[in-house]
């Protein structure tokens, strides 16, 4: 039995909570992988209430993946840098104050996962991590990055949300992360972005969710690979129609924010395949927002809309279409021409009747109707042959007046 194989039954016997035959309930894997010479490769010892990490677990020195998640550890020992192979090191919802330098001599690390700690700065050293692609440092406390993260020349995914940063934490150096593919800067304090963003041009995932953007960063319209753009929770009352320039987009989030019209250019987003925009203060859409042709996922819930355009019927990859909460007291009739649709939510309005053309509808299986004006239902309703939820109660007017 190699001295690897001994580590795994040491462990067995000190765990009490640890069995290496059952899943990883945090990741969804196997406990311990070993490699073709039968050296332990990846070892998994999440949500076991560790205080420390157990000896047996630096005599492993193949390992390459170690994941630590959802233990009460506060510090690393220095035995951590005879890991030397190790190219993934998962720390995760811990109580780390701070890193010890001994980790910063692991070369050959591609990913980091530092996220729901207790950090309030990150070394210098970080800088010598030159094989880093993946580095999480999201649910922490920190206030700025050193200039050297701005050195790993190799990163391409870079989470820093829900920190306390300020414009200052992200220098002109960010320029120099050529390669980022994903950056995600939610739950920040951010009132703008530095121009230097705007030469990410490998960015194709960016978060800028629960900020406090009034206008979308000119930056952001630079970066013309974005196949992703989350701004909900910002403080946004209108677009440029530059944000028409973003032609590779295929999501869209702007929920939570305070627009009030939306630009023509939104019609040049021709592979979108999310909008969404529920919880602002839309009043009109505008025509050109029957040219998002692969548009799957819509939704506008708890808006201002009296009506929609009559363009919405070229929308034919529509498969939800969510209208809750708004002031429709109509539908135009091409909405009906959507027969791709699998959700229909119309509920709390002011609709007064629904045509017979719904019976059109023969994949919807969705179908929300409840809170507004309508006393009956035509019988194609009954005959729709996906439908699987309807929600819906017959209004019976009382002494409230129909607004």
């Amino acid at each position: 039995m190699s001295d690897d194989y001994k580590s795994v039954e040491q462990l067995r016997r000190h765990l009490d909570n640890w069995d290496p035959d059952k899943e990883c309930s945090f990741h969804e894997a196997k406990r311990y992988e070993y490699d073709d010479l039968g050296q332990l490769a990846t070892l998994h010892l999440c949500g076991q209430k560790l205080s420390q990490v157990p000896a047996e677990v630096w005599q492993c020195l193949a390992l390459t993946r170690l994941y630590l998640d959802q233990n009460r550890l506060s510090t690393l020992p220095v035995e951590l840098a005879k890991l030397s192979t190790l190219q993934f090191l998962s720390l995760s919802e811990n109580q780390l104050t701070s890193l010890p330098a001994k980790l910063f001599k692991l070369t050959a690390l591609s990913g980091l996962e530092l996220r729901s700690n207790r950090l309030r700065n990150l070394p210098a050293e970080v800088g010598n991590l030159s094989a880093l692609q993946w580095l999480h440092l999201g649910e922490n406390q920190l206030t700025s990055l050193p200039a050297e993260v701005f050195n790993l020349a190799a990163l391409q995914d870079l989470s820093l949300y829900d920190n306390q940063f300020q414009l200052s934490s992200l220098p002109a150096g960010i320029s120099r992360l050529t390669a980022l593919n994903s950056l995600d800067l939610r739950g920040n304090q951010l009132t703008s972005l530095p121009a230097e963003v705007g030469n990410l041009s490998a960015l194709q995932w960016l978060y800028l969710d629960q900020n406090r953007l009034d206008t979308l960063p000119e930056e952001v319209i630079r970066l013309i690979s974005l196949k992703c753009l989350s701004l909900n929770n910002n403080q946004l009352s209108s677009l440029p129609v530059e944000i028409g320039n973003l032609a590779q987009l295929h999501y869209l989030e702007l929920n939570s924010n305070q627009l009030r019209t939306l630009p023509a250019a939104i019609g040049n987003l021709t592979a979108l395949r999310r909008l969404e925009l529920r919880d602002n203060r839309l009043g009109t859409l505008p025509m050109e927002i029957g040219n998002l042709t692969a548009l799957r996922v819509l939704f506008l819930d708890n808006n201002q809309l009296h009506s929609l355009p009559a363009d919405v019927d070229k929308l034919s990859a529509l498969r939800v279409l969510s209208l809750s909460r708004n002031q429709l007291s109509s539908l135009p009739g091409e909405i009906w021409n959507l027969t791709s649709l699998r959700s229909l939510f119309l509920d709390n309005n002011h609709l007064r009747s629904l045509p017979a053309e719904v019976g059109k509808l023969s994949t919807l299986c969705y179908l929300y109707l409840d809170n507004n004006y309508l006393r009956n239902l035509p019988a194609e309703v009954d005959s729709l042959p996906s439908l699987t939820e309807l929600k819906w109660q017959p209004y019976r007017h009382d002494s409230a007046d129909e607004q």
